[in-house]
């Protein structure tokens, strides 16, 4: 490198700014100042450089600039990971509140394609197949970069390809070598599917029932999937399905009134039928059933009792008014805990006399109160650090599992063993505890639990637990544990919350080690420079002596 030009190591794309940074140095007069750029090593990568540059005068002239620099590719790495993943966390949540308010089974289908390519830019095609029951076959019934053709009219046998596999095993896949799928190649039809190099899939369920799958390909073999499509897929899944669903059960209530009762008793929706002084005279089993009372208690009840009237009186007004279908979203305590229901009212009058409403009602609250719980966890990430992270992220885990003992600590294998960072225990914060045998632990079973009660002394019997490895640099860094009372400790749309903070915790771990490595090569460069003045101290000594004993 000496004696080339400084050039010589510089990202081209970056030369022209690093060539009037020096510039505005030497020409500008301007103070030692900071600033990014990318430089090429030896072996072909790139780097990323925080570079600090100041003038070297001598007299009144300019010889030279002094350029001081770190390596930050980590740093720069790091900050891309958080924002694509609050990127991707955003397009969920924005999903979770639109599909709340699309009515028409085609918006909310392109509201998930939409939100999919949003969330994977890379992803260049994409499809969803609904399960056809007429058939038995997957049906395209929305596409993005296929032939437009494609939709309802291209099919898939139930357990064919890469779209039965998914289907029927409920579980997504990465393919990043779609030639191994001959039915890619069919459709002379539809030429355009032969070219898919590559192609990521999740199957849409609801209530464990599959409806369908969602699936993004790629037309160039490198813009390969990975994991975190993989999981951003799943998040997106489960909301469109639950909005597909929801969809699909609304238009077979408008579309089939022979068949209603039917409908209406095994409706996950909860439906009520008031007369206009706004007592109920008909409910189905589901409102019953999320009630915790029977329908025969319901009836002559007014709604009043189970809904807030100042929340109730926007519906009724603007159904009496215009004869719109107003939505809302309500509130009900259910024993003292809240619950969020969307609401859609309709106006009937089958006579004069006879007027009165139906109410359509969805429970949204575990998808409200996810989409809060993947906000928080999204503000702490991003704002919080050190052992208030821990903090806040172990308070967030007791609350969104009603966890009895939750545990985050830092893993020593060769002792087996995790050195709490925080610990919450009942109503009790704790920062020093030693979590041993955390092997036997991870296997989840009845002696597990045998030994947090052991460990821990719950004042409540612990059901069930879940041990989670936290990973930083290809390594296990930490021990992430969540207890409870109840018989699952997280379930299957909670579990999203649970690796993001997972992941989270596992940058913070790469922080914090990339800090003590930083701080290290501090401490050596400090020492070396000491040795070195220290060197030049003693020669400067050893010269004056040796004038003396000349003269001598």
């Amino acid at each position: 490198v000496i004696g080339k030009h400084f050039s010589f190591i510089v990202h081209p794309d970056d030369l022209p700014l690093v060539n009037k940074r020096f510039s505005e140095r030497v020409l500008g007069g301007e103070q030692p100042s900071r600033y990014e750029f990318r430089i090429m090593a030896k072996d072909g990568s790139v780097k990323f450089i925080d570079y600090g540059v100041t003038v070297v005068r001598e007299g009144e002239g300019i010889s030279g600039l002094l350029g001081v620099g770190r390596d930050i590719t980590n740093e720069i790495e790091w900050r891309e990971k958080i924002k694509n993943q609050a990127i991707k966390l955003k397009e969920i949540v924005d999903l979770s509140a639109k599909l709340l308010h699309d009515d028409r089974y085609e918006d909310v289908l392109d509201s998930v394609m939409e939100s999919a390519r949003n969330g994977i830019p890379r992803a260049e095609a994409g499809v969803i197949l609904l399960y056809d029951k007429n058939t038995d076959s997957l049906k395209a019934s929305a596409v993005f970069g296929h032939p437009v053709e494609m939709r309802n009219k291209f099919y898939l046998g139930r357990t064919e390809g890469w779209a039965g596999e998914v289907f029927t095993s409920r579980t997504g896949k990465i393919i990043n070598d779609a030639t191994i799928y001959p039915e890619l190649e069919i459709a002379s039809e539809f030429p355009l599917t032969a070219q898919i190099k590559s192609s990521i899939a999740v199957p849409l369920i609801v209530d464990n029932d599959p409806i369908g799958v969602i699936s993004l390909d790629n037309f160039t073999s490198k813009q390969a999937f990975n994991d975190d499509d993989l999981h951003f897929l799943e998040g997106l899944a489960y909301h469109a399905a639950l909005g597909i669903r929801k969809v699909q059960m609304t238009s077979q209530l408008v579309d089939s009134e022979k068949r209603y009762r039917t409908i209406i008793e095994s409706s996950s929706d909860l439906i009520l039928l008031t007369d206009k002084s706004r007592k109920i005279r008909f409910c189905n089993q589901q409102f019953a059933k999320t009630f915790r009372t029977t329908a025969d208690e319901v009836i002559g009840r007014t709604i009043s009792e189970f809904f807030d009237d100042s929340e109730l009186k926007p519906l009724y007004d603007v159904s009496v008014r215009d004869g719109n279908r107003p939505r809302r979203i309500l509130t009900s305590n259910i024993q003292s805990q809240k619950r969020f229901f969307d609401v859609t009212v309709e106006k009937y009058e089958s006579s004069e006399k006879d007027l009165g409403y139906i109410f359509f009602m969805s429970d949204v609250t575990e998808p409200t109160l996810i989409s809060e719980w993947m906000e928080k966890a999204y503000e702490i990430g991003i704002e919080r650090a050190g052992l208030d992270l821990f903090e806040q992220f172990a308070s967030l885990l007791s609350e969104v599992s009603n966890a009895q003992l939750v545990f985050i600590g830092d893993y020593d294998e060769s002792k087996d063993e995790a050195n709490a960072r925080i610990v919450i225990h009942g109503k009790s914060i704790l920062h020093t505890a030693i979590l041993p045998n955390v092997s036997k632990l991870m296997k989840g079973n009845s002696d597990g639990l045998s030994l947090l009660s052991k460990y821990f002394n719950p004042t409540v019997k612990l059901r069930a637990h879940l041990v989670s490895e936290i990973t930083a640099f290809d390594r296990v860094v930490g021990i992430l544990l969540v207890a409870t009372e109840d018989e699952q400790v997280v379930s299957g749309s909670k579990f999203g919350i649970l690796q993001l903070i997972k992941e989270r915790l596992g940058l913070e771990y790469e922080r914090e080690i990339k800090d003590l490595e930083n701080r290290e090569l501090e401490r050596r460069l400090l020492h070396s420079q000491k040795m070195e003045s220290l060197g030049t101290l003693a020669g400067g000594v050893a010269h004056d002596f040796n004038n003396i004993l000349t003269a001598i």
